[in-house]
């Protein structure tokens, strides 16, 4: 049985090369797949072809595919009369599956859309890879790692038709700013069984009903969101699916919530981060030695506000987000 690492990549380049060292004795490939749009559907650089150089390490571990073109009108999605190559088949079924979805509105929401289809191309990617049907499949996003332990544990214990979801620790802004969160990213499943299946219904199947019956494993990994530079942050906000978050308030409020630990949308009960030094046991062993090349993502002990301080800001950004919210209709 051989492990493939499946996810979609934009441009998080650091996460990547710390995926790929936690990963790299328990895993057999590595499919990254990328699209030359983000999900707001703005033209972007094939970041992993341009640095692909420093992944040499684990080039013949790596599966790279490219996503060229994306339906620009997922209402009516351009079906191949006549498949000419397997390609096409997996482009009919991943059509299939998005007109199958009832989540979004295909007509207006093209931002879900262009997330819904992205990730499906993990499909075109297998089907170069051509897994075995017992090989596991592991399905991500980027910053979303799987505990090499778990995986292995999987590995030797799976059985057709199981599809196990983990539950990691969440980090957000820096790899060291815990969030206590039940935050559940990898799914891990056995080729063949799943191969006709949505990638999104595999995803989302913790969380609606999708008729897969997912069974949750603990001690899963790391969910290290938005991490980076405040300017990759606001980067990150302005080109993912989540466009109703995507405003003048949250983008103004990045810097300050970021020192405070605060959730950079203020959503209601997110908590505050907590400080953990690298070594900490929740932590991925391999930080340890990646903390001077990593050094600019680790933070450093969260900023106390005073009284007046937190007063101002909590009404500021209450007032601010009212504002923005209303300006977008």
């Amino acid at each position: 049985m051989k492990v493939f690492d499946c996810f979609i990549f934009f441009n998080e380049l650091d996460l990547l090369e710390l995926r790929l060292n936690v990963l790299d004795e328990c895993v057999d490939y590595f499919v990254i797949v990328e699209s030359a749009i983000t999900f707001q559907g703005e033209d972007k650089e094939y970041f992993f072809e341009k640095n692909r150089s420093r992944f040499e390490k684990f080039a013949d571990k790596i599966i790279y595919f490219k996503v060229e073109k994306s339906p620009l009108d997922f209402a009516n999605l351009p079906y191949i009369t006549v498949p000419q190559s397997a390609d096409d088949e997996v482009l009919n079924t991943i059509y299939k599956h998005i007109d199958d979805c009832p989540h979004f509105d295909k007509r207006k929401e093209f931002w879900w859309g262009n997330d819904f289809y992205q990730r499906e191309c993990i499909w075109r990617a297998l089907s170069i890879a051509d897994p075995a049907p017992d090989d596991l499949i592991l399905i991500s996003d980027v910053d979303e790692i799987p505990n090499p332990e778990t995986v292995i544990k999987i590995k030797g214990n799976i059985l057709a038709a199981s599809l196990f979801c983990l539950r990691q620790h969440e980090f957000c802004y820096y790899l060291n700013y815990y969030h206590n969160s039940d935050w559940i990213g990898t799914c891990c499943f056995l080729f063949d069984e799943f191969s006709d299946v949505s990638l999104n219904a595999i995803r989302f199947s913790t969380k609606r009903d999708e008729g897969l019956s997912p069974q949750i494993v603990h001690n899963g990994g790391w969910h290290f969101t938005s991490i980076g530079s405040i300017d990759a942050i606001k980067k990150k906000i302005k080109s993912w699916g989540h466009r109703e978050l995507n405003n003048n308030a949250v983008l103004a409020g990045v810097k300050y919530n970021v020192r405070h630990g605060y959730d950079i949308f203020r959503r209601p009960g997110f908590g505050k981060l907590t400080y953990v030094p690298i070594d900490h046991e929740m932590l991925p062993a391999a930080l340890i030695q990646f903390q001077d090349p990593f050094k600019y993502l680790i933070g450093l002990e969260i900023e106390r506000e005073n009284f007046i301080q937190r007063l101002f800001y909590a009404t500021y950004f209450k007032i601010r987000f009212r504002y923005s919210r209303m300006w977008q209709g």
